[in-house]
């Protein structure tokens, strides 16, 4: 999802959510080979703008790894519980905008 789409679409999101206060948290994240990053992500939304391949995230919404044929679809929105796992050999990165609702 590219970042003018993010900005635009997330006021709609924090609304349905029942929230019109929020903040907004730009987070790049390094993660070294194999590493898995396990956040509590309650009353937040995390919007995944970039994942280099062979990151895979999953969350109470959905799970996104572009590696994975089986998926039917790839999840961008994340929030509550989110993993996010790199899976292969090398340091790779992933960005999102992360919604804190207030």
């Amino acid at each position: 999802m590219t970042e003018e789409l993010a900005i635009r679409y997330i006021p709609q999101r924090v609304q349905e959510r029942g929230f019109q206060i929020y903040r907004l948290v730009f987070q790049d994240l390094n993660l070294e080979p194999q590493q898995e990053i396990r956040l509590a992500a309650f009353n937040e939304l995390w919007i995944l703008l970039e994942a280099e391949s062979g990151i895979r995230i999953s969350s109470d919404f959905g799970e996104y790894d572009y590696n994975n044929p089986k998926l039917s679809e790839n999840i961008h929105e994340h929030a509550d519980r989110i993993e996010i796992l790199n899976q292969s050999s090398v340091p790779r990165k992933v960005k999102f905008i992360q919604v804190i609702l207030k």
